[in-house]
C-alpha cells in the first residue's frame, strides 16, 4: 500500500539512516534531496530541493519516531516511522507492531508500506528478511551509539556515513545538550577518532523526536525543533567540521512547525 501524495499550495521542505549525499547549492539548501518533515499532529511534508515543489503526504500518524535506514540488500534508502513507544535500545526484534510504515522513493514519489503489509496475514519470506535486516541495522546503530556515548554522554540522535572510498565510517552524533560531535571509524580496526565538536547556534537541548539529519556531499544537515533551524555542517580536506550555512525554518516552510526530519538523496552512501 502506498500513501497518496496530496499537492500542497504551501512552499515547503525535506528528510534522512546509512544514506545518500547531495551537493551544496551556493545560494540555498543542497540539491538532489527529497526531505520529509513530520510534526506531532502526524502531518508529513515532502520537499524536493531541485524543483522546490512540496507535497503533503497522506500519512497521518500522531505518534511516531522517524528512523533512516540504508538497506544494503538492495542499496535502497528507507525511512521507518516507528511507534512512539518503540525503544531502539531494548526492542531487539522488529515486528509489524513496532512501526507505522516503511517508506522509500519510487519513481520520484515517497512510497510507504504500512505495518499491516507485514502482519501475519500478509507477511512473506521477502518481508521477513527485510525486517531481519532492519533489526540487524538497529543493533549496529546501538553498538555505534554505545561507543560514542563514552565521549559525548547520552546520544540524542545520530547520522552515520559509510565512506567505502576511504575505508571509514563518519559518525555525526548529537548529545542531549545539542552539541554535535563528529567521529570517524576505521572500517577494519574499528578504531574511533573524534574530529571535532560543534556548538549549534541557539541550541541548548535535544531529543530524538525533536531533531533530524539529512546527508550531503560534504557532511550533514541537522534540524533542531528547539531553534527552528537547519544547520549545514561540512568539512573540506583537513578542515575541522564546521557550520557552513544556517537556514530558518520560517524562511522555508509556511504555516508548518516540524518536530522531526529525515531524507533521501543522490550520491555516495550515507546515514542512520
Amino acid at each position: 500500500m502506498k500513501f497518496l501524495l496530496l499537492l500542497s499550495t504551501t512552499l515547503v521542505l525535506f528528510f534522512s539512516g546509512c544514506e545518500e549525499k547531495a551537493p551544496y547549492e551556493a545560494s540555498g539548501l543542497p540539491k538532489e534531496l527529497v526531505i520529509v518533515f513530520y510534526n506531532d499532529d502526524g502531518v508529513h511534508i515532502q520537499y524536493d530541493t531541485d524543483t522546490k515543489a512540496s507535497t503533503t503526504l497522506d500519512a497521518n500518524q500522531t505518534d511516531g519516531q522517524l528512523f533512516s535506514w540504508h538497506d544494503d540488500a538492495n542499496e535502497t534508502q528507507k525511512v521507518v516511522l516507528f511507534t512512539a513507544d518503540f525503544n531502539r535500545s531494548s526492542d531487539t526484534n522488529v515486528t509489524h507492531e513496532d512501526f507505522h510504515y516503511i517508506g522509500h522513493m519510487h519513481d520520484g514519489e515517497f512510497e510507504t508500506h504500512t505495518s499491516s503489509d507485514y502482519n501475519s496475514t500478509n507477511i512473506d519470506a521477502n518481508k521477513t528478511n527485510e525486517l531481519d535486516r532492519l533489526t540487524a541495522f538497529i543493533a549496529d546503530y546501538n553498538t555505534t551509539a554505545g561507543k560514542v556515548a563514552s565521549t559525548i554522554g547520552t546520544v540524542c540522535n545520530m547520522h552515520i556515513v559509510c565512506d567505502d572510498e576511504h575505508n571509514e565510517t563518519m559518525i555525526y552524533a548529537l548529545n542531549t545538550d545539542a552539541i554535535l560531535y563528529v567521529f570517524h571509524e576505521d572500517n577494519d580496526t574499528k578504531a574511533l577518532e573524534q574530529e571535532g565538536n560543534i556548538t549549534l547556534d541557539g541550541a541548548t537541548s535535544c531529543s530524538y523526536t525533536t531533531s533530524g539529519f539529512v546527508g550531503t556531499s560534504d557532511g550533514v544537515l541537522v534540524y533542531l525543533n528547539e531553534t527552528q533551524k537547519i544547520y549545514g555542517v561540512d568539512s573540506h580536506g583537513d578542515e575541522e567540521p564546521h557550520v557552513h550555512s544556517t537556514w530558518k525554518i520560517s524562511d522555508i516552510l509556511s504555516g508548518f512547525t516540524p518536530t522531526q526530519m529525515a531524507g533521501f538523496g543522490e550520491g555516495d552512501h550515507e546515514d542512520h
